[in-house]
């Protein structure tokens, strides 16, 4: 697999602002959709005991078979969220995000990169992730991949292995990112084969990998869940590239440089070892095509900086990516700070309707129809409370995700009936006739208004 490049320390102040930088970016309140939901099923698993195996959080769906494959991620947020709240979550997630970015710093260094370059990498990393820095299954991922590329070549140590298998399983039970590793190991594969170096060490790691995801509750059902996934993904905001329509100019920018500056660096030095050719067969791609994976492109940077000097990696840095971060970071925070409670509210000032989850909590709601944003909200802040539709376009399907959107972009026709609730929660200025004709409104609050059928 080639020599492995020459380690460099990192000193620990260095690990330390990265790791504060990580955490800063994070600690902020919940703006996350999906939030509510994963924490509400976390509940039901914690109060049952079991994993759940078909939907329990929506009136619409109610009992249609569903692979949870984020169970452990869910139960550990209900677990987290009973013994120290919400403000306890945010603080677990932001060391978990702080301690994610030092690692990739760690990575870098390990791959021959400059101080001063792997600061302005791991800086750029995070500014491309912070659309993401959301309390989710996802932060797993992100700290995985850390991992993932802070590995030295094949073979590992019997302890690493046994670590790094151990966290791999936690992995597969938290987010479906885990699918990082076996293409990783490919990647590693398939181009030593092309190179004619030896294959087979990194083919039976993939092939080990692929039968240790197979531990967890549903087997080999829970590899299989991305494929329904797929299906409705383009349904999906941040599943779509960067370069769709209406995506962030800034990262387009940056990943459409960094795919040019690494496809050219691949062919002037094919020379470089497989272990440090081998992630951008991977990490390269799954920046350009999902929003999700934008991270990943700047951590096969290390390949450019002894390539483009210290001096100017260390420039790059500390000179330009650390102010840019402060200043943007400064701003957010000061956004924050005007609204009530700021960046130390559990739930994100003035995005969700508290009002109207207060009216439901003392009128005991059962039932209640509301946009997919507010359905999570609402799952997790009204106990046994179930929603018409929320975030999981998989389990919906097609067909009725789309009708919910032209439902509300285009409020003319009657509701469906799998649609119907005897309470709706909804903005305050939604019109629509059937909703005046059949219901009456019962509670008016800043954001939202609750309306009751009559």
């Amino acid at each position: 697999m080639g020599p492995a490049p020459i380690k460099q320390n990192t000193p620990l102040p260095i690990l330390a602002l990265l790791f504060g930088l990580g955490g800063l970016c994070m600690y902020r309140p919940v703006w996350s959709m999906d939030f509510g939901m994963h924490l509400a099923s976390g509940r039901w698993m914690v109060e049952h005991q079991t994993v759940a195996t078909t939907d329990v959080l929506t009136f619409t769906v109610a009992g249609e078979p569903r692979i949870v494959h984020e169970w452990l991620a869910r139960v550990l947020l209900a677990l987290g969220d009973g013994a120290f709240g919400i403000e306890g979550l945010k603080i677990a997630a932001a060391v978990l995000c702080g301690t994610a970015v030092a690692v990739f710093g760690h990575a870098m260094r390990r791959r021959g990169m400059s101080l001063g370059g792997a600061v302005a990498a791991c800086l750029l990393i995070v500014w491309l992730f912070e659309s993401r820095f959301r309390l989710r299954p996802h932060l797993v991922t992100f700290l995985g991949a850390a991992v993932l590329l802070a590995q030295p070549p094949l073979p590992w140590s019997r302890l690493r292995t046994t670590l790094g298998t151990l966290f791999f399983v936690v992995w597969v039970n938290c987010h479906g990112g885990w699918i990082l590793v076996p293409l990783h190991l490919a990647c590693l594969s398939g181009l030593a084969l092309v190179r004619r170096e030896p294959w087979r060490l990194p083919a039976v790691a993939m092939v080990g990998a692929a039968l240790v995801s197979l531990v967890n509750p549903r087997g080999w059902l829970l590899p299989l869940s991305a494929v329904r996934v797929s299906e409705v993904s383009d349904l999906i905001p941040e599943w779509a590239s960067a370069f769709a329509l209406g995506g962030d100019f800034r990262a387009k920018a940056v990943v459409a440089a960094l795919l040019v500056l690494f496809s050219a660096r691949a062919v002037l030095e094919r020379h470089r070892t497989t272990h440090e050719l081998a992630p951008l067969l991977w990490t390269q791609p799954l920046g350009l095509l999902s929003q999700r994976f934008l991270f990943l492109q700047p951590a096969a940077l290390p390949m450019l900086g002894r390539t483009v000097g210290h001096r100017v990696t260390s420039t790059l840095g500390l000179g330009c990516l650390i102010p840019v971060l402060l200043i943007t970071q400064g701003l957010r925070w000061s956004t924050l700070a005007r609204t009530h409670k700021g960046p130390f509210a559990s739930w994100a000032p003035d995005r969700f309707p508290e009002s109207c989850a207060t009216w439901l909590r003392q009128n005991r709601a059962t039932e209640v129809i509301s946009p997919a944003p507010w359905s999570g909200y609402l799952l997790a802040e009204v106990p046994g409370v179930r929603v018409a539709i929320d975030g999981r376009v998989e389990l919906f399907g097609r067909s009725r995700a789309e009708a919910v959107s032209e439902l509300f972009a285009r409020p003319g026709a009657d509701w469906p009936a799998w649609f119907d609730a005897p309470l709706a929660v909804l903005p305050r200025n939604f019109q629509h006739d059937f909703l005046k004709r059949n219901f009456s409104l019962v509670h008016v609050g800043k954001l939202a208004v609750v309306w009751q059928r009559r």
